[in-house]
């Protein structure tokens, strides 16, 4: 399972349509979207949408698989921002050279 599998399911459950998704957040077209959805769901062995001439509605799986897939993408972005965070708090604290203990050599003209 790749994030985009996760990305691109999220999307087409927020907006209830394959091609609406496809065409307003994802920028792709709707076979490719609905491929993408279909390897998700055969990886997973389960049918997460129900695909109607309006639109799509989510499966009780799907319903369940869309709220955790949400909080995974939360936590991997979290994962990849603090480390930047952290070290931009780290260099904050370090002494720069003007608070170093060795007085510096003055330079005479």
């Amino acid at each position: 399972m790749e994030l985009r599998h996760l990305r691109y399911f999220i999307a087409v459950a927020e907006e209830g349509s394959l091609f609406h998704a496809a065409a307003r957040r994802l920028h792709t077209s709707q076979p490719s979207l609905s491929r993408q959805i279909r390897d998700l769901e055969m990886e997973l062995g389960v049918k997460l949408l129900e695909r109607k001439a309006r639109g799509i509605e989510l499966t009780a799986a799907g319903r369940v698989f869309v709220d955790h897939a949400r909080l995974a993408l939360m936590q991997i972005e979290v994962a990849l921002y603090l480390p930047a965070l952290l070290t931009k708090e780290v260099r904050k604290q370090e002494p720069g050279p003007e608070a170093s203990a060795e007085p510096r050599e003055q330079t005479r003209t």
